[in-house]
């Protein structure tokens, strides 16, 4: 039987105190809560790349060797624009524009993901329950121990030598089975 997780809402100094230190440090260092001109340009060269990556695999068609490294290379950079652009663009923290924040967030789409599907899972459900077993979808990963509180299992004792290969394929998990 498991337990439903209830959260009291009843004493909210913790949360108003801080979300008031967030937004002092913001004030205090004098800094935007959104992305600022680096973000940009490194959207702007993820994004760039992308293009050129594809269509020099696609139409240029190199030698199968240099297809091999490139291909790896997309897949670096698909990972990187969903944790860059995408990311913060769902969280609506890329741009202060809400519009630019939108279509920047339908790059998971283009990385075979859903904006919406990713907004419920993760904005909601993840950032309500945050890393706590059985409820956070995002440690969920069933090959992989993510969280201590987790069962260790015999194949987790070297973990540490192959988890970029699962971490890598686990995204295939999370379209076609989460």
């Amino acid at each position: 039987m498991s337990t439903k997780i209830k959260f009291s809402n009843e004493n909210t100094s913790f949360s108003r105190t801080l979300k008031n230190k967030i937004n002092e440090y913001f004030i205090k260092n004098k800094l935007k809560k959104s992305g600022n001109r680096k973000l940009t340009i490194k959207a702007i060269l993820l994004l760039s790349s992308l293009v050129v990556i594809y269509i020099t695999l696609i139409f240029i068609q190199p030698h199968w060797l240099i297809g091999i490294i490139l291909c790896m290379l997309l897949g670096v950079n698909l990972a990187a624009i969903g944790f860059n652009i995408m990311h913060d663009a769902g969280h609506n923290t890329f741009s202060e524009n809400r519009h630019i924040n939108s279509v920047l967030s339908y790059t998971l789409n283009l990385l075979g993901g859903n904006i919406y599907l990713w907004k419920l899972k993760h904005n909601i459900a993840h950032h309500t329950y945050t890393n706590i077993d059985g409820e956070d979808h995002d440690i969920e990963i069933k090959f992989m121990r993510i969280h201590h509180d987790q069962p260790i299992r015999k194949h987790h004792r070297f973990q540490h030598l192959y988890f970029i290969l699962l971490y890598s394929i686990s995204y295939l998990a999370w379209i076609f089975y989460q």
